[in-house]
């Protein structure tokens, strides 16, 4: 009861187009997912720039918001101040085909708006007018007298093909749309295939992809899956170059039925959550509905009804309307049975019930019942089962479809058997064999005519009807079997996936840790360097004390001077041998400190804070540029004036030249990969035009 075509074909009109087109007052235009004007709310704005702002508006297709309904209401109402009829009644137009007025009244408007374009003789006023007459009749399921019109439409005197070539496109679409819903596909691919060439001839691509969009379901309705395919690619591609995210979202709602259908369901997974990303991206609710409802019905067709729940019932809070809400609800509740919820899948199947009764729709009513009928059969509650049943008997007369008309005999065999009347539930299960083409159901009414033929002593009609149900329950255990395997390589698809997704989380964890621990061992290495740089301050501090306290001769300060840098190598190289292992930095260092301490003179506070900085983080950044500085005061003003828009990456990798480190030591003062400071130098010559024959440490000392 959960399968994928039966979710996805509940509603007849499935296929039908989620996407409403209205023609332009001024271009005879279609414009899909249009943006408002936010100049039109800009309080600068005057009253004759927003109504040249409206003109200048091709009034197609919106998403539907309350900026849209303010602009319509002010733009009416701004419109009739200023006698702009024309544009008055176009905005009329609009806020009609956005009213939640019933079909019967929009059409009453409709027909005040045209009889004054007739009036007039705004012919595009009045076509656009009568098309939406005709969209109003289809949604009152008066579909006839709607085709009717829209022929009528295509021979007018008001209509010439040279004049109007994207609306003639449009009318042959609308009627192959009706044809379709007729299951005319024949006539109906007649009429897309003329719009397709209107429109190629028009070179309107955007009216183009349309026509593609309707051929791709004409073909998969037709089962011609290939044609479905190629028209359905098209469709995206061509929607992508001219960057339509509107009716790149339809062609994606397209690929996942034609995957669907073909019991594709990863394939179909994959498209249904494109569409539902598009979707979210731009605010598409209806299409957000569809994918929302697709990916529901891949989880469940891959046994996965836990899976599909949530989506089910984002899909339900999204439907709008009895139609959509009647489908919604019930498939909303055949998750619930799936997980063995019957509380549950009762409310929704009631909701369903009651939206389907609003609608006043005897096939969605005779639907639900069947439904409600069956859950409470299967529950063993017979006296509600009995409540539906009924029901269902009493609709049995009205409904023409086969599938249905099957289903709702099947329901009624199926009470007529528990209730031990056993002569009627044959006749409904006679009944239900004619209309039913599922191997599942075909055992099941088989095995209840076994039953009923046994509880009326009719033994040799019993084994007959019993081998009917061992030959149906075979065919049906061969294609469940092939379908459990399709299902087996979809859920290994599906699983390879979301295992993908987890693995690049868990390396992302892991590298994460990693660099976590390194910046901890370079951080405690940095603690250790500071200790024993510390330690030699202090030494050097005494000794420079001690020099203090002797009035001997220059020549004397001199050779204790030179003593205490030679111990103060000696410390410095064993406390470097323990700590780092010989590390090339210190040693470097430990130049810088001999170079330092030749000429007395100089203040050692910036160079002792320099060695006790650390350059790996921003914060550090700024405490080894105040270091920096004080060593080499002009460098880093130069090299910015030198080569402007230097990135903080690049002038770090300059400072550590100019202190004379070499690739690898730069970079593990930077924490970074070797490869990473060539990319950096070679990124600096690239950036500066510097002449490749010189080295950056030339460059580097090039910087005055």
């Amino acid at each position: 009861m959960g399968s994928f075509e039966y979710t996805m074909s509940a509603d007849s009109s499935f296929f039908r187009r989620t996407f409403i087109l209205f023609l332009s007052l001024f271009s005879v235009y279609t414009s899909f997912g249009q943006v408002i004007p936010s100049a039109f709310f800009e309080e600068e704005t005057t009253d004759s720039e927003k109504i040249e702002c409206l003109k200048r508006m091709e009034l197609g297709l919106f998403s539907e918001s309350d900026s849209l309904h303010t602009l319509l209401d002010e733009g009416v109402v701004l419109a009739a101040e200023n006698n702009e009829v024309m544009l008055e009644n176009t905005l009329k137009l609009i806020q009609i085909q956005y009213s939640r007025k019933i079909p019967d009244e929009k059409i009453e408007s409709l027909n005040r708006i045209q009889d004054i374009a007739q009036k007039q003789d705004w012919d595009s006023l009045h076509i656009a007018a009568e098309y939406l007459i005709c969209r109003s009749l289809e949604d009152n399921g008066r579909m006839d007298e709607a085709q009717s019109k829209l022929l009528a439409l295509l021979e007018s005197d008001r209509f010439n093909i040279d004049d109007y070539p994207q609306m003639h496109g449009l009318f042959l679409e609308e009627i192959g749309i009706l044809y379709q819903e007729k299951s005319d596909f024949k006539n109906a691919l007649e009429m897309y295939q003329k719009s397709l060439a209107v429109n190629t001839k028009s070179n309107d691509k955007r009216r183009l992809v349309t026509s593609y969009i309707n051929l791709g379901n004409i073909y998969l309705s037709l089962g011609e899956r290939d044609s479905s395919k190629y028209y359905t690619e098209g469709a995206i591609r061509i929607a992508k170059e001219i960057n339509k995210p509107f009716l790149e979202a339809h062609g994606y709602l397209n690929m996942a039925m034609f995957f669907g259908y073909n019991g594709s369901f990863d394939s179909c997974l994959v498209y249904g959550l494109l569409l539902e990303e598009l979707s979210a991206k731009h605010g598409y609710s209806q299409y957000s509905l569809h994918s929302n409802d697709m990916i529901a019905a891949c989880y469940v067709s891959l046994k996965n009804p836990k899976r599909a729940l949530p989506y089910q019932l984002k899909a339900y809070e999204l439907g709008n309307g009895d139609k959509e809400k009647s489908k919604l609800a019930l498939n909303v509740g055949l998750c619930y049975i799936d997980l063995n919820e019957y509380d549950n899948a009762e409310k929704y199947y009631l909701k369903a019930l009651a939206n389907a009764r609003s609608l006043n729709s005897n096939w969605e009513i005779t639907n639900v019942l069947n439904h409600l009928g069956f859950l409470y059969l299967d529950q063993g509650d017979i006296g509600k089962a009995k409540t539906y049943c009924m029901q269902s008997e009493k609709a049995l007369l009205k409904i023409s479809d086969p599938f249905l008309i099957g289903e709702t005999q099947r329901c009624l065999a199926q009470y007529y058997h528990k209730t031990n009347r056993n002569q009627k539930s044959n006749d409904f299960a006679n009944g239900a064999i004619s209309n039913i083409t599922s191997f599942e159901n075909l055992a099941k009414v088989y095995k209840l005519k076994a039953l009923n033929h046994d509880a009326l002593s009719e033994y040799d009609s019993a084994s007959a009807a019993y081998k009917l149900y061992i030959v149906n329950q075979d065919s049906f255990q061969r294609q469940t079997d092939k379908e459990l395997e399709q299902t087996i390589l979809a859920k290994y698809s599906v699983e390879k996936a979301e295992n993908q997704v987890k693995i690049a989380a868990m390396d992302k964890e892991v590298s994460d840790l990693n660099a976590e621990k390194q910046r901890r061992m370079k951080l405690f290495g940095f603690l250790l360097l500071g200790l024993s740089l510390l330690s030699i301050v202090i030494i050097v501090s005494r000794h420079k004390r001690f020099l203090a306290e002797r009035d001997k001769t220059m020549q004397l300060e001199k050779e204790v001077a030179q003593g205490i840098l030679d111990n103060s190598r000696s410390v410095l190289a064993s406390q470097s041998e323990l700590i780092l292992n010989k590390n090339r930095l210190i040693d470097e260092l430990k130049s810088n400190l001999t170079t330092l301490f030749n000429d007395v003179s100089v203040d050692t506070t910036g160079m002792n804070n320099f060695l006790d900085s650390k350059i790996l983080t921003k914060e550090d950044w700024k405490k080894f540029k105040i270091s920096f500085t004080v060593v080499y005061p002009t460098f880093i003003k130069r090299a910015g004036e030198l080569y402007p828009n230097l990135t903080a990456s690049e002038l770090r990798l300059l400072c550590l030249q100019k202190l004379g480190m070499n690739t690898q030591e730069s970079a593990d003062m930077l924490g970074v990969l070797h490869d990473s400071v060539k990319r950096t130098t070679l990124r600096i010559f690239q950036k500066f035009n510097i002449d490749s024959s010189l080295s950056l440490l030339e460059v580097v000392e090039a910087i005055q």
